[in-house]
């Protein structure tokens, strides 16, 4: 087969094949192959290549978070939806990932970052420098080296933050839905957080099976996406809310862990309330980005006993005078607060009322409460 680049099939000024709006120049270039480079070569017969083009053209199958993939000539060809990433045999899924989402934010934005102070850098860059200086302290240890000449160690929070959130980017392109404008948003110091946490949240629903199409941000006063699950039956529109701390996240000021346990959330959750239009299911999600505290119960952590007084003062939904919203899960996605120390997990806690205006259905609740629970957990090819 000839290897081509990618540009002798694709305008270098033509929009990217993916989906993001952008360039190609400015989005897979690096490393991306035209499809029909690959599927339609002389060597389409192939076997490997055959099974890889079927694999594209169909839906990825529930459960299966990795895309399509051969070994072919040498080299490992990735896809992620339309588009094939030559890469080598050894690279790991998590180490893809993080390329991945360079490539996803664009080499312009990446070298503007680079141009910059550290002081004045992205988060994201921020997590990318910490990853390499855990990765020279763990291959610098003998202890983490294993037989096969791999390196085996705990990830730290900030890398773990980085692993999730580019995770959670490859997952909604690989379903061919992660907008433009939310990018940009991404992209944002400013508008990061927000960002990161809706990414999050929609990432979740795909885990969980779930098609996402993104609500138009023009459009005030609605969710951020609804959700339909194609066996289930079931939409749900979905609000998501984050709430800022000092000094994390990219925010000004120093982070002051006391204060943050606490969970200080009925503004973020009456907003979300007021972007119910009442005329679909509606979920709420709230994250407290509050420290991790491993080995407290959750019922014992000063988050937990905030909702729990705030869910006290709500009125109860009876038969008569149902819930017109059906849930709020609130989230504590906290690795980034654990920095260069081990990753500590924050877990999360669903209230779910007995009647609402609009019912799901147990199983489609049960699948996201799945989701939830495996969040952070970053899978192996």
């Amino acid at each position: 087969m000839k290897k081509g680049k990618a540009s002798d099939r694709i305008g270098r000024n033509a929009l990217c094949p993916c989906g993001s709006g952008k360039k190609f120049k400015h989005c897979h270039l690096d490393s991306a192959i035209p499809v029909s480079e690959i599927l339609s070569s002389g060597d389409s017969n192939d076997a490997a290549i055959k099974e890889l083009r079927t694999a594209m053209q169909r839906s990825t199958p529930v459960g299966q978070l990795i895309g399509p993939q051969t070994i072919f000539n040498g080299e490992r060809l990735r896809a992620v939806r339309n588009v094939l990433h030559r890469r080598p045999i050894k690279e790991t899924f998590a180490e893809f990932l993080l390329h991945h989402l360079k490539w996803t934010l664009g080499k312009n934005w990446h070298d503007g970052q680079i141009a910059l102070t550290p002081s004045q850098r992205h988060q994201i860059m921020l997590w990318y420098r910490a990853l390499n200086e855990n990765y020279r302290e763990v291959i610098e240890n003998p202890g983490n080296e294993t037989p096969d000449g791999t390196f085996r160690a705990f990830p730290t929070g900030d890398t773990l933050a980085l692993l999730t959130l580019a995770f959670d980017v490859y997952i909604l392109r690989q379903q061919g839905n992660l907008p433009s404008k939310l990018l940009d948003r991404l992209r944002s110091k400013d508008q990061f957080q927000g960002a990161r946490y809706e990414i999050a949240i929609a990432a979740t629903f795909v885990r969980a099976g779930f098609d996402v199409e993104f609500l138009d941000e023009k459009v005030q006063k609605r969710g951020e996406f609804i959700a339909r699950h194609p066996v289930f039956g079931d939409n749900v529109e979905v609000e998501a809310k984050s709430r800022h701390r000092a000094g994390v996240l990219g925010q000004s000021g120093s982070p002051d862990e006391a204060k943050a346990v606490r969970a200080v959330v009925e503004n973020l959750v009456n907003d979300a309330l007021s972007h119910n239009l009442g005329d679909k299911p509606f979920l709420i999600f709230v994250d407290l980005n509050a420290p991790g505290q491993p080995g407290v119960p959750t019922k014992d952590v000063p988050w937990f006993q905030d909702i729990g007084t705030m869910v006290q003062s709500l009125s109860e939904p009876t038969p008569e005078n149902p819930d017109p919203c059906n849930g709020m899960m609130f989230t504590n996605f906290s690795f980034h607060w654990s920095g260069k120390n081990q990753a500590a997990g924050g877990g999360h806690f669903s209230i779910i009322p007995v009647y609402a205006v609009h019912p799901l259905k147990s199983e489609t609740l049960a699948a996201i409460e799945k989701a939830l629970q495996n969040y952070g957990v970053i899978p192996q090819d």
